[in-house]
């Protein structure tokens, strides 16, 4: 019996030669049948389960295979934007509460680059390569930042 995880079930973590596989698979397929953005989250799961059934992939890995999907019909616009156009948006489910310095303010956490967990990594090589970065939970401050004109694309980390 097929059943959708819901929100607060966690999917099972896929080894990386898995995951390398099944983006190799899904690169493919979304050039041979000639994707382009923006699919609705229905054609996203429809192609999901089409590539789970070519590749006899268990029911668990079809939200991977739409998240992996996604990602690889926007590679080419998110290439063509500027890193200092992009917005790393980050949730803050990634910091270890416990050990976390931190601070939060009205647009998220300000991460004091503790090392507790990886999001002053992130951080850093993303501040690195220029993007802006934001470490929130929302979209109202995505949506001002891309109505304002700063950033152009929006690359979200988020739980599965």
């Amino acid at each position: 019996m097929h059943r959708q995880a819901n929100s607060q079930e966690r999917i099972p973590l896929m080894a990386s030669a898995r995951r390398a596989e099944l983006e190799a698979h899904i690169r493919q397929y979304a050039q041979h049948e000639a994707l382009v953005p923006p699919l609705m989250r229905e054609e996203l799961i429809q192609h999901a389960h089409c590539i789970a059934r070519k590749l006899t992939a268990p029911v668990t890995e079809i939200p991977y295979i739409a998240l992996f999907l996604n990602n690889a019909i926007w590679a080419d616009v998110i290439a063509s934007i500027p890193f200092e156009r992009r917005l790393l948006l980050l949730p803050q489910c990634l910091s270890k509460r416990v050990a976390c310095t931190a601070t939060r303010d009205n647009l998220g956490l300000l991460c004091a680059q503790c090392g507790a967990c990886a999001i002053g990594h992130l951080q850093a090589e993303a501040d690195r390569l220029g993007y802006v970065t934001l470490v929130a939970e929302g979209t109202t401050v995505v949506s001002k930042l891309l109505t304002s004109g700063k950033v152009d694309a929006v690359i979200g980390i988020g739980c599965m």
